[in-house]
């Protein structure tokens, strides 16, 4: 018994944490290099992103305890064996990550000169920074559905997927967007704000692809 205990605890820890740890590192080094990126353009284009990053991230922290009661009520239907329930479950929290992230975007829009002049005083600074609040706004509404996604697959034992379309959105969209449309193509941080969102817009799809194939729905751990 001591040794099957053993053996079950190294393979959970395998299951759960190696797809979990390099999430998260991969999360940790793209932060670094999308400062890196955005800092090529001045202290100034840092500054104004480190603050839109701020402004947003309000609405992130909002969504998270609906993600967290979400992925707890999938994980409970699975287990009673409610497959439809875990489904709506699912679909309902990316109809309200997605609807609150869109009204929160868009009065973050709406209100961007006001939030800009609050942090910074230069009026040089403001039309960039209403520029950059704006533009990052745009990938709100796919990260409230990535976020859904996530807590449905973690709720069914699953931490690889969200692994999965972490990197690739990040590494594999998000890095060369921001490249390519900044400096490539000439477009400036703006260009490298787009880069940001298209890497939103191509992980909440990702998200929705997998979520969509329902392989989750009878997953065993």
């Amino acid at each position: 018994m001591p040794g099957a205990y053993s053996l079950l605890s190294v393979r959970l820890k395998v299951h759960f944490g190696v797809p979990s740890g390099l999430s998260s590192f991969s999360y940790a080094l793209f932060g670094t290099v999308v400062v890196k990126l955005i800092a090529v353009y001045g202290t100034g284009a840092v500054a104004l992103f480190g603050m839109a990053q701020k402004i947003l991230r309000f609405g992130h922290m909002l969504i998270a305890g609906l993600g967290l009661g979400s992925g707890a009520l999938v994980g409970q239907h699975l287990g009673g064996g409610r497959l439809e329930r875990a489904w709506l479950a699912t679909v309902v929290s990316m109809r309200l990550g997605a609807g609150f992230l869109t009204a929160f975007g868009i009065g973050i829009a709406v209100f961007a000169p006001d939030l800009v002049a609050f942090f910074f005083a230069d009026p040089e600074l403001h039309g960039p920074g209403v520029l950059y609040l704006r533009l990052m706004t745009i990938g709100l509404p796919f990260i409230g559905i990535t976020m859904a996604v996530e807590n449905s697959f973690s709720g069914a034992g699953l931490n690889t997927p969200p692994m999965v379309v972490q990197v690739f959105a990040a590494w594999g969209v998000t890095v060369p967007g921001m490249f390519l449309l900044g400096q490539t193509l000439g477009r400036g941080a703006p260009g490298a704000m787009v880069g940001i969102a298209g890497g939103e817009v191509v992980g909440a799809l990702l998200s929705l692809a997998m979520i969509r194939r329902g392989t989750w729905l009878s997953h065993r751990i």
